[in-house]
């Protein structure tokens, strides 16, 4: 169902109480957050990493879970097929890393999904050249030191 919702009230309630401007900030950021992270995925990161990547998200602290969604929605949020989805997780029961009981699965080796998502805390920063001297105008710094980072992948 969609609501259209006429501007000029809309306009009045954020001109009398403009703080509730700073929720739409805080969504428009948080929007943006999630689309930049989903490209630096499929840049960086191949089928295998993004899959390791969802299916940790999936089982957030827990080591054991089902999956709330099906092969295909998770094949979306990976940006693949879901034959190339299912070869990764297969591959991942193969190594141990997890075990699966049709919908349910168990992570055997968290450290190892983990480390094929560049989840390691690694930062990573873009910086202009004209403010740092590179070869190339644009270069990928990695750096570890918390003052100075701007994407925690």
């Amino acid at each position: 169902e969609v609501i259209a919702i006429p501007y000029e009230p809309l306009r009045r309630l954020y001109e009398s109480q403009p703080s509730l401007l700073w929720k739409v900030v805080a969504l428009l950021a948080g929007r943006i957050r999630n689309t930049d992270a989903a490209l630096a995925d499929s840049v960086f990161l191949d089928v295998t990493g993004r899959t390791a990547k969802r299916l940790l998200e999936l089982a957030g602290d827990a080591d054991e879970f089902s999956l709330p969604i099906t092969q295909e929605e998770l094949a979306g949020m990976v940006g693949a097929s879901r034959e190339r989805v299912n070869k990764a997780i297969a591959s991942f029961i193969r190594l141990g890393w997890i075990e699966q009981i049709d919908r349910r699965y168990r992570i055997t080796n968290r450290e190892q999904l983990t480390d094929l998502t560049g989840f390691r805390r690694a930062k990573l920063r873009l910086v202009v050249g004209t403010a740092v001297q590179f070869a190339d105008p644009w270069a990928v710094e990695v750096n570890t030191e918390e003052d100075s980072l701007i994407n925690e992948r």
